[in-house]
Formats: C-alpha cells, structure tokens, sequence
C-alpha cells in the first residue's frame, strides 16, 4: 500500500525549543499493519447480543477470526528555524478513550433511570426493545446493578463530579430506609426500587444482605 506524504496541519505555531513562531505540525502515516487475529468482543457487542441475542449473530455474523489493518499515524511539530521536531501525538490512551463512544444514561425524558435510552444511543438497537427487555433485567436486578455504575451523559458534559456517599434514608423510610437511601444515591424512583425489592423478597440472600445493610450502613446525617 502507498503511505501518503507529509501533511502539514497547522502552521505558525511556537516552537518548543527557540519559541520560534512559525513552526509547523505536520502528520504522516508511518506503516500500515496487517494481521490475523481474534476479533475484539467489546461493551458494545456484549450489549447488543445481550440485547438481541441469536438475532445480533444473524446480523452481525459471529466470526472466529478476522484480517485487521491498522495505520500508524506519526504527528509532530518541526521547526524550520532550529531544525528540531517534537512529537504532538496524544498518549495511546487519550486517543482510544476520543475514539470509543462511552456508554451513559440519558436524563431526557427518561421513564426509570435512562439507562434504556443511553444503551439505545450505545449499541444502536431501538429504545422500545431495549425497554421490553429491560422489563426481565429489572426482574433480575441485573437493570438496577448496571444503572447505578453509569454516570448521566449530562452530568460528563456539565463537568458535575457526584460525591455522594450511601446512607440509609432518614425521611420516607419504610422499615430501614435501605431502599429509600438506594434510591436518593442512584436517582432511580424509590417506587421501583420497593418493587424490585418486593420481587426478589422471597430469596434468603437478598433478604439477608437487606437486614446486614440496615444493621450496618448509617443514616444520612448521623
């Protein structure tokens, strides 16, 4: 394959070494690499045959191996000036993170926690299946599980970092406040969260880690 020539990005930019002002950054591709290996099953793939299931392996296919290409693209500023060069790449681990979309919930009009529509705009399956599904992961409690570790794409965008702490619920507790303090730590509606509670009741271990969270944790303000 034919590696395309230099480019130059910007220009006028200050040089690092002599603060000479018209330097230059310039990318090119370096190599092209070629390989056979195992096809990398991410978030997104997990989600989607989570999702949909034999359709997803019908739609995507479900291969053993696959051929992957990838560019090398060197960036750098160079001075004309002093003849020097530094890399302007970003660190491995910035670009994967600018390049992967991130999964979020989703605040706007939500119905429950806006994890549904968060995986919709994640995985590209349509909000009402993800909702249909969600019906049983709520039975499960996997749904409630995988909400409270995902942040709302507006609170990422507004830079609002959430400190908030776990605490049984003082105000509108039933026995212990433990699903009243879950629901003021996730923002999930404390109706579904006595719902679910009430579904998994009949289990010894839930009931079990209700009465060792009301025995243990505090109330807020103790």
């Amino acid at each position: 394959m034919i590696l395309h020539e230099p480019t130059v990005i910007e220009r006028n930019v200050k040089c690092p070494f002599c603060g000479y002002e018209h330097a230059m950054i310039i990318s090119k591709e370096d190599k092209i690499k070629t390989g056979l290996g195992l096809p990398a099953y991410g978030l997104r793939s997990l989600l989607r045959l989570m999702y949909l299931g034999i359709f997803h392996i019908a739609i995507s296919g479900f291969r053993i191996f696959q051929i992957t290409q990838k560019k090398d693209t060197c960036t750098y500023i160079f001075c004309p000036d002093c003849g020097n060069a530094v890399s302007a790449n970003a660190p491995e681990e910035i670009q994967q993170e600018s390049e992967e979309p991130k999964l979020y919930r989703i605040k706007t009009n939500k119905v429950v926690t806006g994890l549904s529509k968060g995986l919709s705009e994640y995985t590209g399956i349509p909000v009402l299946w993800i909702r249909i599904c969600n019906i049983v992961y709520a039975a499960l409690g996997i749904y409630f599980l995988i909400a409270i570790c995902i942040p709302y794409k507006e609170d990422v965008e507004a830079g609002i970092v959430d400190n908030r702490k776990f605490a049984k619920a003082r105000k509108g507790k039933w026995i212990f406040g433990i699903c009243k303090g879950i629901s003021n730590y996730t923002d999930i509606p404390v109706v579904w969260i006595r719902l679910w509670a009430c579904l998994i009741g009949f289990l010894v271990l839930p009931v079990i880690a209700y009465i060792v969270m009301g025995i243990v944790f505090k109330r807020k303000g103790d």
